[in-house]
C-alpha cells in the first residue's frame, strides 16, 4: 500500500520507521541526514510534518518529536504508535489515493472537477494522475477517460485491498446499510457458525466493489476469469447453500442488476472462499481439477524444501495443518493472482525471534515465485508473513531444531526455579523457535546455566537472585536463539 503515498508522505513514513526501529529517545539530526542522504531543511520539515500527523491521528498526547538546539531530535513515547495506523492515515490523505477512489467511482470527468472536490490545484491533480498512471501500469491497469481500464479481476482486487485495508469502504457505498444484510450473510452459512466482525466487513467491502464495477458496466467476460470452484451442480450441499445465499443477497440488495452473468456469481463464490469464508471446513472436493493440481504443486514444493533444509520428511499431520492454515491464502494467489489481504512487509521481531523458520520460509517463497514465474521480491512482500506464521504453528520444531540443554541450580530458591522452568518450557510465543530441555543441576552437558552465583567455567550463564526483569529475559532469549542458530549451522 505504500505505493499510494506521494513523495512527501512517503518521506514521513520512512522517517517514522527509522525512528521506531532505532528505539532511542535522542538522535542527532546529522545521523538522520546521513542515513537518508537528505538536506537539513528536508529533515526538519519532515520531522515537523510527521509530528503534526501524530497529533492529527489522535495518538496519545505525549507522543511527540521535538528538535532541540537545531541539532538534536528528542523522541517521546514513539513505541506507543501503531505503524499501520500512521501508514493508513498518510495514505488516506494522499492525493493519489483520493484520485484512485474518484477514478473507481467514475463520478468525475475532468482534472479541474477533481481538484475542486479535494481543494487542490488542477496541476497537482494532473501530476498525481501521471504518477498514478505509471504505478498502475505495473498492474496492467490504464486510466482512460477518468476510468480504470484493464484486467477486471486485478482492478477489483486492487480496490478491495485498498478499501478493506484502510477501512474506508463506507464512502459513497452502493450497498445501503440494510438491517437484513448481516442476517442474510449468517443464513448463508451452514449450521450455527457465525461470521466475525472483520469477515462481515470484508464481505461488505467485496459486495461494494463488485456492485460498483457492475453498475458502471464492467462485467467479466467468459474467457476473462477461470473459476476455482466446480460448477453449481457439483458443489457440496453446504457450498450450494452458500452460493444460493450469495444470489439472494445480490437480488435483495442490488435491485438495479438484472442481467448478471453466471460467471459473475461463480466469481462471487470464489471470492468468498478467497476471504476464508466457509461453512463446512475447507472442502477440496469443491475445487476444479486444475486448482487441485496447483495445491498439490505447492505442497510438493514445501515438502521438498523441508527435506532439503532440515534433512527429514514432512509428517502428514504437519501437511494437513499447513493445508488448513494456507488454504484461503493459496486460493487467493491461484485464482486472483495476488494476496488481497497482504499484511505489512516482514516484521523485524519475527526475523530475530524465528531465524530458522524465517530462512526456511524465504526459500519456500523463492521456489513458489519460480514456479509461478513472478517477481520474487514482490511475492515475498505479499505472502512471507502468512507463510512464516503457518510454518511456526504447523511445524513441530522439536523434530528439526537442535536441543538446547539448560541447567538451573539455586540454593533454596525452589519458587524461582519453578517459575523459570514454566517460562522456559512454555510452548507459546518465542519458545516455538527453540527446542529446550531443562535439568535442575549444572554439569558438563548443559549449553547454558542459570544460577545465583557464577560457575567457574567457560559457559554462557545468567546470575539471578530474584525474578528476572523483562530486559534480563530478553537477554536470555537472545542468547538462547544465538546458541540455537550456531548449533543448527554446525549440524547442517
Amino acid at each position: 500500500m505504500e505505493w499510494l503515498l506521494d513523495k512527501k508522505h512517503l518521506n514521513e513514513f520512512k522517517l517514522h520507521q527509522y525512528l521506531y526501529n532505532k528505539n532511542q529517545t535522542v538522535i542527532l539530526l546529522q545521523d538522520v541526514m546521513d542515513y537518508f542522504k537528505w538536506s537539513k531543511y528536508l529533515v526538519t520539515t519532515t520531522i515537523d510534518n510527521l509530528n503534526h500527523d501524530y497529533q492529527s491521528v489522535m495518538l496519545p498526547a505525549n507522543v511527540t518529536l521535538k528538535i532541540v538546539n537545531k541539532e538534536v531530535l528528542k523522541i517521546n513515547q514513539i513505541h506507543l504508535i501503531n505503524e499501520f495506523e500512521i501508514l493508513s492515515y498518510l495514505i488516506r490523505n494522499s492525493i493519489q489515493y483520493r484520485l484512485l477512489l474518484d477514478l473507481f467511482l467514475e463520478q468525475t470527468t475532468s482534472n479541474e472537477k477533481i481538484a475542486e472536490i479535494h481543494g487542490v490545484s488542477a496541476t497537482l491533480v494532473r501530476n498525481a494522475k501521471l504518477t498514478l498512471t505509471k504505478k498502475l501500469a505495473d498492474r496492467q491497469i490504464k486510466i482512460v477517460d477518468n476510468q480504470l481500464v484493464g484486467n477486471e479481476i486485478v482492478i477489483r482486487s486492487l480496490m478491495f485491498e485498498s478499501l478493506y485495508t484502510l477501512s474506508t469502504y463506507g464512502r459513497q457505498d452502493v450497498l445501503a446499510t440494510s438491517p437484513y444484510f448481516n442476517e442474510q450473510l449468517e443464513r448463508a452459512m451452514v449450521g450455527n457458525q457465525s461470521l466475525s466482525m472483520q469477515t462481515k466487513i470484508g464481505l461488505q467491502v467485496f459486495l461494494n466493489v463488485w456492485s460498483i464495477r457492475l453498475l458502471n458496466g464492467h462485467q467479466l467476460q467468459p474467457n476473462a476469469y477461470r473459476c476455482g470452484l466446480v460448477v453449481n451442480a457439483e458443489l457440496s450441499d453446504s457450498a450450494t447453500r452458500l452460493y444460493r445465499g450469495l444470489m439472494q443477497i445480490v437480488s435483495h440488495n442490488f435491485t438495479k442488476f438484472h442481467n448478471i452473468t453466471l460467471i459473475e456469481f461463480n466469481y462471487g463464490l470464489d471470492f468468498m472462499y478467497a476471504l476464508g469464508v466457509r461453512n463446512d471446513g475447507y472442502r477440496y472436493g469443491n475445487l476444479q481439477p486444475w486448482i487441485k493440481t496447483e495445491y498439490q504443486i505447492i505442497q510438493d514444493i514445501i515438502s521438498s524444501e523441508y527435506k532439503h533444509f532440515f534433512g527429514i520428511i514432512l509428517s502428514e499431520p504437519e501437511k494437513n495443518l499447513l493445508a488448513d492454515n494456507l488454504f484461503a491464502l493459496n486460493f487467493r494467489l491461484i485464482t486472483l493472482k495476488e494476496n488481497i489481504l497482504a499484511p505489512m512487509n516482514e516484521n523485524f521481531e519475527e526475523n530475530v525471534n524465528f531465524p530458522i523458520h524465517t530462512t526456511f520460509t524465504r526459500q519456500v517463497v523463492k521456489h513458489l515465485a519460480a514456479h509461478w514465474q513472478v517477481d520474487e521480491t514482490q511475492l515475498q512482500d505479499q505472502i512471507f508473513n502468512q507463510y512464516l506464521n503457518a510454518f511456526i504453528i504447523a511445524l513441530d520444531q522439536r523434530r528439526f531444531l537442535p536441543v538446547l540443554k539448560i541447567g538451573i541450580d539455586f540454593i533454596d530458591q525452589q519458587g524461582l526455579t519453578t517459575v523459570l522452568i514454566d517460562y522456559l518450557t512454555s510452548y507459546y510465543g518465542v519458545w516455538r523457535s527453540l527446542n529446550v530441555t531443562i535439568i535442575e543441576s549444572i554439569d558438563d552437558t548443559v549449553d547454558l546455566y542459570i544460577s545465583d552465583t557464577k560457575v567457574n567455567r567457560d559457559l554462557p550463564g545468567f546470575i539471578w537472585r530474584r525474578m528476572p526483569s523483562n530486559l534480563e529475559r530478553m537477554s536470555l532469549q537472545e542468547t538462547l536463539i544465538s546458541l540455537m542458530v550456531e548449533k543448527f549451522k554446525k549440524n547442517h
